[in-house]
């Protein structure tokens, strides 16, 4: 069994140590510009975006604040996506109302018709998130089927990405509902960002 070295051990400690307060800063623009609703695939995509420039630009001696970072990519993905970030926006709530509803009934089909709306929102919450990276620097639209389909090329990948979100979220949860509101969304794009390929942005995209 492959043993972690200590060092490795303490650079990932300081690492996610000096992103804390990027994160917890990024939860708190991402739930303001959240408040609408209507407005929440947008917050999220701003999020990701930034939290991508800045690992990709933690290197350099200057850096943009993360406020200005993360206003200007809400900025330029609203006029991009604004009326399919309505959409997804609504429909989300629409996947989450509708397992609420149906986990309140005890009798096992609803339960598993809520389970699968579960598991039909978390995959397309992934699919948004490939589509987020997909568009990249380019600034064009990415349809939500060439995103599936790119991911849809590694089933491995889709799984590691969902194990990843749901063991996160537990263990936010399980530390208490303090750590889901300070980092919960924010800490789960970077691990994503981190786990997810580079060969994923740069994708060359056509239509």
């Amino acid at each position: 069994m492959r043993k972690i070295e200590p060092q490795r051990l303490f650079n990932g400690l300081i690492t996610w140590i000096n992103w804390m307060p990027k994160l917890i800063l990024l939860q708190f623009l991402w739930l303001v510009c959240s408040m609408p609703f209507f407005t929440v695939a947008t917050a999220t995509r701003s999020m990701i975006a930034a939290i991508k420039q800045i690992k990709d630009t933690q290197e350099r001696a200057e850096q943009e604040k993360t406020t200005t970072i993360f206003f200007t990519k809400f900025s330029e993905l609203w006029q991009l996506n604004k009326k399919k970030d309505i959409v997804f926006s609504f429909y989300s709530l629409f996947l989450l109302i509708d397992h609420s509803i149906l986990s309140r009934f005890p009798q096992p089909l609803f339960q598993v018709m809520a389970t699968m709306l579960i598991v039909i929102f978390m995959i397309c919450s992934l699919i948004f998130f490939y589509q987020t990276l997909l568009m990249g620097e380019k600034k064009q639209q990415v349809s939500f089927f060439y995103a599936f389909y790119q991911a849809g090329r590694s089933p491995k990948r889709v799984l590691l990405h969902l194990f990843w979100t749901i063991t996160l979220l537990l263990f936010f949860g399980f530390f208490g509902p303090a750590y889901l509101f300070l980092v919960g969304m924010s800490g789960c794009c970077l691990i994503q960002l981190i786990i997810c390929p580079a060969s994923i942005t740069s994708i060359q995209i056509s239509h």
